[in-house]
């Protein structure tokens, strides 16, 4: 399961989306119209939040309607400060399911949510990623290799997440940072490259204990990020 924030406030949209992970919602976030449109035909998206107010040419409502013209039928959850009766039948006029009003509690988002999944025959809880001998189990928060579990720290694991959602797809340090630690796309540290590095020791240690060859790894690209690549 895996939901699209359209959003261009760093700020909420950082909240939004550590807040989504820590329910076990993978999210993805999109600053503008624009950008979303790319993602979502990259990536299958199973709930779209979306903030009426967008920059651009480009308003939320705008982007329902193209985002529904191209077929796309995953529920839609409008988020706005606008809480005219007029302003919340033009959000259901134009494709969307449901109407949150800035600022609002994350349990009621949360609860919205899990509603739209619901009525729309959705799956809340998340699937096992597999790619190649590697399998992650977001409910047992357990990874392996080969049907033999490798132990991981809570932020390794989240990274190995996020890069098994987008195998072959190269993320980079922001998306990285924004997406498992929350930070601003400013922030500098060397957090990821950290982590990366802890990853590679301990599924390279794996691999060279047993004489197995890595039929994954995980893959620098310079000047760019990391992404998976099976052999």
């Amino acid at each position: 399961m895996k939901i699209l924030l359209v959003e261009d406030d760093p700020r909420i949209a950082g909240l939004v989306v550590k807040g989504l992970e820590r329910e076990h919602m993978a999210t993805d976030h999109a600053p503008d119209a624009q950008t979303a449109q790319l993602m979502v035909e990259m990536n299958p998206y199973d709930l779209f939040i979306i903030d009426v107010g967008l920059p651009g040419s480009t308003d939320g409502f705008a982007l329902c309607d193209i985002l529904r013209r191209r077929g796309y039928d995953a529920p839609v959850l409008f988020l706005t400060a606008r809480d005219s009766l007029a302003d919340k039948l033009t959000g259901f006029d134009r494709g969307g399911d449901d109407y949150l009003v800035k600022p609002f509690a994350f349990a009621e988002l949360v609860a919205r949510i899990r509603a739209l999944l619901k009525r729309a025959n959705r799956p809340l809880q998340p699937e096992r990623l597999t790619v190649g001998e590697w399998e992650l189990d977001p409910k047992t928060h357990t990874f392996s290799i080969a049907g033999q579990e490798v132990e991981l720290t809570s932020k390794e694991f989240q990274l190995l997440e996020l890069l098994m959602q987008y195998p072959r797809y190269t993320l980079s340090k922001i998306q990285i940072l924004e997406q498992v630690w929350g930070f601003a796309p400013d922030a500098v540290t060397n957090v990821v490259e950290v982590t990366i590095g802890r990853l590679r020791q301990k599924i390279e240690g794996f691999y060279r204990d047993r004489g197995m060859h890595p039929g994954v790894v995980i893959q620098t690209v310079r000047g760019v990020g990391y992404r998976l690549v099976e052999r």
